[in-house]
């Protein structure tokens, strides 16, 4: 039973009080509120604020505060202590509070002992390591914002280099800016951060642990040139005497057996293609040996592993293109002038195949005749991907306008099913391409594409479901603008981790509007298109909010407690 504190008791405690902490310069608080913003008993508890008691011993309410359990609520983690700018102590108040407390008989300890005991076990264990599996604009975005408050970032990339399907792309909408002059600082500044560790040509193998304390088995691919040595000369690309098609030109354009992705790849080092390379191959040539000066060629590179304690992940792993080979009325494949949306973004770039130039593939011909066909592969049955993209809309808008830019006696058709555009600006940019560029908006899903042998123009047949016509129109070059889909490695990283997926094969959230970014696992995360369609301004904020959602509970756990 505690006893009663008197007003004269109460007198000599305070001034007790005042001059223990005559020490620790109370009365220079600012009140700024960063010791409670960092405080994990804060966010956890409404009634605990070590602001507030600083701000109490500031007003002389010392009475209040001794009566009250407030003060034993604390966790002693003194993260308080590390981040206020007066250099100021709310926990070494609080433990004068305590010792007076127990002095006048106020002595609430045994209350909340499971509690504290729970809670500096997760400040044990808790790693200020995370994984982030996806080197694409949501993988990057999401390792800086991490690595800039202060934790271990280990970034896995399948490919040679980070970058992902942006790097491809020549212009973003709705600002019209140019892709990698946006993208390629970030992946700079991702590659020389001092707490971001790239493992690039790498996968993610094995995962034990839970949230807190994973055990992550990271598998490298040798890329059979030592990192260390090479300086990104090129000069063993110009004596590799063979050639195979470029994944980053889409196929369009060839790249050599030994090679780098693209002009701004990170890390600028050549990787070796042991598929396609003569020595692997045959056991001949070693060219790019002979001719390397650093040394850095080595045939003998091994796969290695590495392990890697986190205390949670991101699943960052992006998207890939459906084939539309499959639909054989539109000519993919056969056609030589009938490309993908992905295709025409490299043919358009002034660092593509073609330098920029609208030339269609079957001639050469700069093509002045340009549709676009929406939801290839989307909302239908038939294929088995009844969602909507939601990007082919804007993009296929966003070429059109370029290629008015280049040539504006040029024409332009867009046949769709339905204008998704729902992004902020994006209306404005339709609405500018219809009515000052005269791009033609037509409503019909094609029901054929032909071509014509001598002259390889193109006819489209259609039907209007505005006006309930059937018309074609002849053209000189098809974009199909083919649907998002998951990646097909989803299902094997899902095993690997333990995570859900969805009908279509995208990574599983636990709902997509009140918990967009967490799986079934406990301290699994996701971001961006890996886990439904989305364009990149909407992956970068997801990012951000997946760094942030680690961040918060990598330092504590949500422990609940009565009292």
């Amino acid at each position: 039973m505690s006893k009663r504190v008197g007003s004269r008791e109460v007198d000599f405690v305070t001034l007790m009080l005042k001059r223990a902490l005559s020490g620790l310069k109370a009365e220079f608080c600012e009140q700024c509120g960063k010791c409670t913003a960092v405080c994990p008993v804060s966010r956890l508890n409404e009634g605990f604020n070590s602001r507030l008691i600083v701000a109490k011993v500031q007003l002389g309410r010392v009475d209040e505060l001794i009566k009250s359990d407030t003060i034993w609520k604390c966790a002693s983690c003194l993260k308080c202590k590390d981040v206020c700018p007066a250099e100021l102590s709310p926990y070494d108040i609080i433990l004068i509070l305590r010792k007076l407390a127990a002095n006048a008989g106020y002595d609430y300890s045994q209350r909340y002992p499971k509690f504290i005991e729970e809670l500096n076990a997760v400040q044990q264990i808790g790693s200020k390591s995370v994984l982030v599996i996806g080197g694409g604009i949501a993988g990057i975005q999401a390792a800086l914002d991490l690595a800039d408050r202060g934790f271990t970032v280990h970034l896995v990339e399948k490919s040679p280099s980070i970058g992902g399907v942006m790097a491809q792309l020549d212009k973003t909408f709705p600002t019209m800016d140019c892709s990698i002059c946006i993208l390629a600082p970030k992946m700079m500044e991702c590659f020389r951060h001092p707490n971001i560790v790239l493992h690039t040509l790498s996968e993610v193998a094995g995962v034990t642990g839970s949230v807190g304390a994973f055990h992550v088995k990271i598998a490298e691919k040798p890329r059979y040139v030592d990192a260390s040595k090479c300086t990104g000369c090129g000069t063993c690309m110009e004596k590799c005497p063979v050639r195979v098609p470029s994944e980053f030109q889409a196929g369009l354009e060839t790249r050599k057996a030994i090679y780098i992705a693209f002009p701004q790849a990170v890390p600028r080092v050549a990787s070796i293609d042991s598929e396609h390379c003569l020595y692997f191959q045959k056991g001949i040539c070693r060219l790019c040996e002979k001719f390397c000066q650093a040394g850095a060629i080595n045939y003998e590179q091994q796969q290695k592993e590495t392990t890697v304690d986190v205390s949670s992940i991101i699943i960052a792993t992006g998207f890939t293109q459906y084939n539309p080979r499959e639909i054989g009325e539109y000519g993919y494949k056969r056609f030589r002038d009938v490309i993908t949306g992905l295709e025409f973004e490299r043919l358009i770039c002034a660092s593509g195949p073609t330098g920029g130039k609208l030339e269609r593939p079957s001639d050469h011909r700069v093509a002045h005749r340009v549709a676009f066909v929406q939801c290839v592969g989307s909302r239908s049955q038939r294929i088995g991907f009844p969602y909507c993209s939601s990007v082919c809309c804007m993009y296929a808008t966003k070429n059109g306008l370029f290629i008015k830019e280049h040539d504006p006696e040029s024409e332009v058709a867009i046949f769709y099913n339905d204008l998704k555009v729902f992004g902020k600006g994006f209306q404005g940019v339709i609405d500018r391409a219809r009515h000052e560029w005269g791009i033609k908006y037509i409503r019909s899903r094609p029901g054929e594409i032909r071509e014509n042998s001598l002259t390889k123009d193109l006819t489209i047949w259609y039907e209007d479901t505005d006006r309930g016509e059937v018309g074609k129109t002849a053209v000189d070059l098809v974009v199909l603008c083919a649907t998002m889909i998951p990646r097909p490695e989803n299902k094997k990283l899902a095993d690997v981790l333990g995570v859900e997926l969805d009908e279509f094969g995208f990574f599983k959230v636990q709902d997509p509007v009140s918990n967009p970014l967490e799986t079934n696992v406990p301290g699994i995360y996701v971001c961006g298109s890996c886990h439904s369609p989305r364009d990149i301004p909407e992956s970068v904020a997801e990012a951000s909010a997946a760094a942030a959602k680690v961040a918060e509970n990598t330092q504590t756990t949500v422990v609940r407690w009565e009292g």
